[in-house]
């Protein structure tokens, strides 16, 4: 289950509580951030730039009303230093009549950028990072496959990141830790999240 409170409503923040991460779904990456020509379908949820990371365009919503359009402006083309949280958001070409037919309809995600720097170092390169903390759960949909269920989820406050996961050390730590408040990183592949490393949360 994909739940999205809005076309352009980001998971909430992480943040540290008390020397723990709270639940949301954060990320940094280094690329290239350009600006889109922006079709309305794109407008609806408020994306009009891309970075370019590891051979991937992720789209970036950014506020207009801060500081960080006159820093793109600066930067454009540059090798930059994105933060901020992930989203899933509905697609907003689909008509809503459809979508009502079909509630569980595709996401689109994005990254709603809070800081954003120059990376200096000569060496520096193409990094995608995503952290993710909330409660774990197997999708309600599955594989038709023997074993442990292979698609997951990470809810936090209203928002869930899905992932599926194929390695299978990885998979008995899933299984194990079921209905705890965890803390996974990882990476996007092809607009999915695919995680890396998977610890409960203390």
């Amino acid at each position: 289950m994909l739940a999205s409170p809005g076309p352009a409503k980001a998971a909430d923040e992480i943040v540290v509580k008390g020397g723990r991460l709270a639940p949301g779904f954060s990320a940094t990456i280094q690329g290239k951030l350009l600006a889109l020509p922006t079709p309305a379908w794109l407008q609806a949820i408020g994306v009009s730039y891309v970075i370019q990371a590891e051979g991937q365009q992720i789209y970036v919503r950014i506020e207009e009303d801060g500081k960080l359009p006159d820093l793109v402006s600066k930067l454009g083309g540059r090798l930059v230093r994105l933060s901020g949280t992930l989203a899933l958001v509905d697609d907003p070409r689909l008509e809503k009549e459809r979508a009502q037919e079909f509630p569980e309809r595709p996401k689109i995600l994005m990254v709603r950028a809070t800081a954003l720097e120059e990376v200096k170092d000569p060496k520096g390169k193409e990094e995608i990072s995503i952290t993710a903390v909330g409660t774990l759960h197997p999708q309600l949909m599955q594989f038709t496959i023997a074993g442990p269920p292979r698609l997951w989820e990470i809810a936090a406050g209203k928002q869930d990141l899905p992932f599926a996961v194929w390695d299978k050390d990885l998979l008995e730590q899933f299984v194990k830790l079921e209905g705890n408040e965890v803390v996974t990183t990882g990476t996007l592949e092809k607009g999915a999240f695919v995680v890396k490393t998977l610890t409960i949360s203390l």
